[in-house]
């Protein structure tokens, strides 16, 4: 038994030395390649292992290899939309929606469907609207600071007190040129009639402007309304040759029967801008050469863009909805009402609301 294990021990040795060369590199190889893993799965790298240090460097900066699963390359994988040029634009939208997914018009950050936003700046009248879109001349909304008027389709008809294609007043009451179907002087005239200097700028015409306030249905009845304007007209220091009424009718009264005799000359805004050429053009022509949307201190009139009216287009009544005489405020009633930006009827009949909401009136230079 013992001389047959000497004979095996014999037998493994010899078997050791008689590995052919050309074995020995694939050895070599597979110690190479478990080498190499066991770096890889473990982290450090020794001397002995240079190009698997040189790999995990690649790694590191984002090359494409074949372990993209790595750990190290993860942030690397929200890269490619960088590349699209679409990172910011994404980061600001997803910014802008507080990861909502919806944007919020008005929250002052620009969301991919919106053409601006300017947060509590935008408005009617601003750089960026309430819906945030751009402002443009051409629609029918004046821009602060940039525009003087706005008529939309109309621009550039040369209409006196019309607007340019610029949206700038055309011939106008001020531009220091008399023109004497309109006025009674400009700067430029050296005096009146009766000797007396021309200061300013003296219309051949009656005013009408659309309240700064606004108000409910309770007004005081027509008459409380009369007063309301006469108020605002005497506390805009404007010049008439009576007094200031609402166009405002109930079941009795109307422009038609309280207004007294026609007043002579055309019918202007405090911006100079003619809405009609006479009282005739007024109540006989549905459509208006400018919209009434001027209020007494000359500013375009702000939102909401309506005005109590419960008048037809010829200044009858429509005797309708009057608030109950417009002496209620709650939502028992509703009340008649025009639009400030119309200038076909819709101007004066529009359509109605109940009482407690609050609305512009239209005011008139009258005889009486």
């Amino acid at each position: 038994m013992q001389r047959s294990q000497q004979w095996v021990f014999s037998a493994c040795i010899l078997a050791a030395a008689c590995v052919p060369d050309d074995l020995e590199p694939q050895a070599s190889a597979t110690e190479g390649t478990s080498s190499e893993s066991t770096s890889v799965s473990s982290g450090p790298a020794t001397s002995a292992d240079e190009p698997t240090g040189s790999t995990s460097g690649a790694l590191t900066s984002g090359e494409n290899t074949s372990s993209p699963s790595s750990s190290g390359t993860q942030p690397e994988d929200s890269g490619p939309d960088s590349d699209t040029g679409g990172t910011s634009g994404v980061s600001d939208t997803t910014s802008s929606t507080s990861g909502s997914g919806e944007s919020i018009c008005g929250d002052g950050m620009l969301d991919i469907d919106e053409e601006c936003d300017d947060g509590k700046a935008n408005g009617d009248n601003a750089a960026c609207k309430s819906d945030c879109t751009l402002a443009f001349c051409g629609d029918e909304e004046t821009q602060l600071g940039k525009e003087s008027c706005d008529d939309g389709e109309k621009n550039g008809d040369g209409s006196y007190g019309g607007c340019t294609d610029l949206c700038q007043l055309g011939p106008h009451c001020g531009d220091k040129i008399h023109q004497p179907a309109h006025e009674e002087c400009d700067a430029m005239d050296p005096e009146l009639e009766d000797g007396s200097k021309c200061v300013g700028c003296v219309w051949n015409a009656n005013l009408v402007f659309v309240s700064s306030e606004f108000y409910t249905g309770a007004l005081g009845g027509v008459a409380g309304a009369d007063d309301l304007c006469q108020e605002l007209a005497e506390a805009a220091m404007l010049p008439s040759a009576g007094r200031f009424r609402a166009w405002l009718s109930d079941g009795v009264s109307s422009p038609q029967t309280r207004f007294g005799p026609p007043l002579e000359g055309a019918f202007i805004l405090p911006n100079g801008a003619e809405i009609a050429s006479s009282w005739a053009d007024l109540v006989g022509n549905a459509d208006l050469k400018s919209s009434i949307n001027v209020d007494e201190l000359k500013v375009p009139a702000s939102k909401p863009h309506r005005a109590w009216s419960n008048t037809g287009s010829s200044g009858h009544s429509l005797e309708s909805f009057d608030c109950d005489g417009w002496t209620v405020s709650d939502d028992s009633a509703k009340g008649s009402y025009g639009r400030t930006t119309a200038q076909d009827e819709g101007w004066t009949n529009s359509s109605n609301e109940r009482c407690y909401e609050s609305k512009h009136l239209y005011c008139i230079a009258t005889a009486i």
